[in-house]
């Protein structure tokens, strides 16, 4: 059977093909299909016994086949070779004194043993040298493959010349003279490169969507292209933010464009689907990723191949960094002594070194987040595949092996947010009738970002961005796009962002009477500001300033020679030594630190836009924000702070409510979807049962939905069956006295499941229904959560010296740690709003729980006006009686 199923393939296999086989009787077969000239039994010394050789060998002679000898190698070094048995171990599951390699001596020093087969069977070697002399492998590196979009590359570039040029006279009518100059410099670079077809197989992606209602932007280094604002794949006018295309594609990179599509999340498979359809499927790949061992992966799999067991491996991972300093080994030694007190030394000494042998070894692979492959002819013919598990073809090569290759990588990547902005101004054009523009210096939305409200809004509601934009006072888009460059971690540490604070505030206060107000202040704060200052010093070109741009950054050459050369470039061009020397300081300073602004651009017309919605449709954005679960926040923050803004969140209903939130008489009603313990058929039948005629009582709803106690329990506690009962717990108890369940009710809890509830003999509190609601919904629509903790020191003087106490739920939390500083960087949400603060590492006696209640105590601080709590304590919230 698997002699017939190899025919069958092979049968199907391009020209070219030679095979080897350890096994004569494939060889037979093999050969019948690819001829004899092409085929070879392989005896292989040290994996087969000498027995089983000359018993080959007779068999391939008395079949008139060739034979050569091979050598299985798998590491370099004899050394390596138990490197090699833990990374089957772990491959097999087994322990390693049950492992055995398949071959012996399999390092590429033993491969000399060759000679010896070699001696005994004269003739084998030349035939192997013969083959490997046969195979002739042209990759053709450095040419890209990608699907024709017309016959020829001229009549390609013939029509992307023409669809821009036409799309320039509509964009840019009072800037035409410009725009064209820069057209033409593109497209000049686009059709040396070859790559006309590309930009239009992408058009033709983002043009579907499109023609499907599919909500797509695309983002990231393509923004500076105005090939690819013209073609409608960016929306981010290039000229108008002084974005360089050369910081996107130039003649001297050796890398490949990157597009980075965004696409409405929810109908993302819709665009792959398309994808698939539209080129083939034997075209189209998704890219593979490969996942290494890092120290904690590492450690674990060692661990539980030497013996320990999962929990202990599992615990003595969780312990270590994911990322391992020179003395890794002495990290794990020191943990299994807290892990395992009774492993022997020399056990500990084992697995420690058997983790920091594999370190860097493929783990696993994946598939990339987003990005897809489509070649101009089969894709077997460039890489290998295999299918995931999700059945999709993914490419065994990564991102930067398929680059390598000639293979364009196109990223189309789900993104919620702009699912959330969509909607919005659906809900927004359908109510109103109108049609939503967003305004790029609107009053409202300058506020809000002025004041850091912007918790929800794309790119723009972390905890340092929220104090960012309170810090620069921020007020339009442009500013939204400085800001996001600036929160990045390199500008951060490197200092950048105070100094252009500093600077902006220096500056703003001298321009006011001017009325002019700068929007870098002379700091390099993107990577375009640092290939301008490079051009203009040496009097290289900007593409070229992108490539020294480049090796600054990435540390290839020392800084003495990058000096010399830039230093050389500035007097060859009569650049004043002075001023030559000034600009290399802000080039060397910056260059690591700075971020591509065509990146920020792009990230901030939608973070603008739905800062933009906040503040002007509340309503209609928290509904869609709640709807598509975007941030990085739990829903019971987000529907916190649209209750901060006046918006009534409304419980759910099984007459009103759909799956989904849903925009209700000026209120937002939460949908079936979000219960839990209710199932998707259940929900499914409710919402069909009630299109003839709504839910008129309990038992109505019983007569006509099947549900099962869990899920009837959960609709009553939460509030859902309001509607059509008197009294929850009147209601609870009459279906539990008809299920037989004879259960004592018992307090609720945050914990509470229904399995708990049995007959009462009162009517629940008010907050007893709260907190219910809470658990069921995950989140409180008619009280903040804080509610449900109770402040011991309710009551009590407060202190006169400065001391400044937040009571709140732990909504977002991160760890700091360097040399010289251990901190927790802490936000707080209370019904008055979000609270940050800071809090060392020492003053923190237990594990913090997200949406536990705090009160934290300390001294407040500002920095460049914006309040920060440094706390001296921390103290987890009782839970309330009720």
């Amino acid at each position: 059977g698997q002699a017939a199923t190899l025919a069958e393939s092979m049968a199907a296999a391009p020209g070219g093909i030679a095979a080897l086989s350890d096994h004569p009787g494939y060889a037979r077969t093999l050969a019948d299909i690819l001829g004899s000239d092409r085929v070879w039994v392989e005896v292989t010394p040290n994996i087969q016994g000498a027995s089983r050789i000359r018993a080959s060998l007779t068999e391939a002679k008395s079949a008139g086949l060739k034979a050569l000898v091979t050598w299985e190698v798998l590491c370099l070094d004899a050394s390596e070779e138990r490197t090699s048995r833990v990374l089957k171990s772990i491959a097999d599951g087994n322990l390693f004194n049950q492992t055995r390699l398949a071959a012996s001596h399999a390092s590429f020093g033993a491969s000399q043993g060759i000679g010896i087969v070699e001696r005994q069977h004269p003739g084998l070697l030349a035939e192997t040298v013969k083959v490997a002399d046969m195979v002739d492998l042209n990759l053709d590196i450095g040419k890209p493959h990608f699907p024709h979009a017309e016959r020829t590359p001229e009549a390609s570039f013939a029509s992307l010349k023409g669809l821009t040029e036409a799309a320039l006279s509509s964009r840019y009518n009072g800037n035409r003279p410009r725009a064209l100059r820069r057209l033409q410099v593109e497209l000049d670079v686009i059709r040396k490169l070859g790559l006309s077809d590309y930009f239009l197989v992408v058009r033709e992606i983002t043009e579907f969507a499109r023609s499907r209602s599919i909500a797509t932007t695309g983002r990231g280094s393509g923004a500076g292209s105005l090939v690819s604002y013209l073609l409608d794949i960016t929306q981010v006018d290039p000229i108008a933010h002084g974005l360089l295309f050369e910081r996107f594609l130039n003649e001297h990179r050796p890398d490949y464009p990157d597009l980075d599509i965004d696409i409405s999340w929810k109908r993302r498979d819709d665009v792959i689907d398309f994808v698939y359809k539209r080129y083939g499927t034997s075209n189209v790949a998704m890219i593979s990723t490969h996942n290494c061992f890092e120290l904690r992966s590492a450690a674990r799999e060692a661990a539980k191949v030497f013996g320990l067991s999962p929990y202990e491996a599992q615990s003595l991972s969780s312990r270590l960094p994911y990322h391992a300093s020179d003395d890794g080994a002495e990290q794990i030694e020191k943990v299994l002594e807290t892990v395992r007190p009774e492993l022997a030394l020399t056990s500990r000494r084992q697995i420690a070194r058997a983790a920091t042998s594999i370190m860097g070894f493929p783990h696993h692979t994946g598939i990339h987040c987003g990005g897809i492959v489509i070649s101009d002819r089969p894709m077997t013919y460039y890489t290998p595949l295999e299918m995931a598990a999700k059945g999709i073809q993914v490419t065994q090569f990564d991102m930067h092996a398929i680059e390598k290759i000639g293979l364009v990588k196109i990223d189309l990547l789900g993104n919620r947010a702009l699912s959330v902005i969509e909607e919005a101004k659906s809900d927004i054009e359908n109510s109103y009738q109108i049609k939503v523009m967003i305004e790029p210096d609107d009053a409202r939305t300058g506020s809000l970002i002025t004041r850091g409200k912007t918790l929800s809004c794309f790119h723009l509601e972390s905890p340092a961005m929220r104090n960012l934009l309170a810090m620069l006072k921020a007020k339009d888009q442009d500013d939204a796009t400085l800001a996001l460059a600036l929160v990045r971690p390199g500008p951060s540490a490197g200092g950048m962002k105070e100094r252009f604070i500093q600077r902006r505030f220096n500056e703003d206060s001298l321009s006011r009477n001017s009325g002019r107000r700068g929007t870098s202040y002379h700091l390099p704060v993107y990577q375009e500001d640092v290939m301008r200052i490079i051009s203009s010093t040496t009097g290289v070109s900007l593409a070229e300033a992108d490539i020294l741009r480049r090796e600054i950054k990435q540390g290839d050459l020392s800084d003495r020679e990058l000096e010399r050369k830039f230093m050389f470039l500035a007097d060859t061009v009569g650049m004043e030594r002075e001023r030559a020397t000034d600009a290399w300081r802000q080039v060397r300073r910056f260059a690591a630190y700075s971020f591509p602004k065509a990146h920020a651009a792009s990230y901030g017309v939608l973070a603008y836009a739905s800062a933009y919605l906040k503040a002007n449709f509340p309503l209609e954005f928290y509904a869609a924000c709640l709807r598509n679960h975007a941030g990085m926040y739990p829903t019971w923050a987000h529907v916190n702070e649209a209750r901060r803004l006046g918006i009534e969140v409304l419980l759910p209903s099984v007459n009103e409510s759909g799956k989904d939130f849903t925009i209700e008489d000026g209120a937002i009603r939460t949908g079936l979807g979000v219960i839990k313990h209710l199932g998707r058929h259940t929900l499914e039948r409710i919402l069909n049962e009630r299109k003839g005629r709504p839910f008129r009582t309990l038992s109505d709803f019983l007569a006509r939905v099947v549900a099962n106690k869990d899920e009837v329990s959960a609709l009553i506690t939460c509030g859902a069956m309001d509607g059509i009962i008197n009294d929850r717990c009147s209601a609870l108890a009459g279906y539990m006295a008809y299920k037989g369940d004879t259960a004592t009710l018992g307090q609720p809890r945050l914990d509470f499941y229904c399995e708990d509830i049995s007959l009462p003999t009162h009517s629940f509190k008010p907050l007893q229904m709260r907190r219910m609601e809470h658990d069921i919904l995950g989140f409180s629509p008619l009280v903040h959560p804080i509610e449900f903790f109770k402040d011991p020191e309710e009551g009590r003087p407060g202190s006169n010296n400065g001391t400044a106490r937040v009571l709140g739920l732990l909504a977002a939390m991160r760890h700091f740690k360097s040399d010289a500083t251990d901190l927790y960087f802490l936000t707080l949400d209370n019904a008055a709003g979000l609270h940050e603060c800071t809090l060392p590492r020492e003053a923190l006696t237990r594990r913090l729980e997200m949406g536990q209640g705090y009160a934290v105590t300390g001294q407040t601080t500002r920095r460049f006006g914006v309040p920060n709590l440094r706390a001296r304590s921390i103290m987890a919230l009782p839970e309330s009686k009720v």
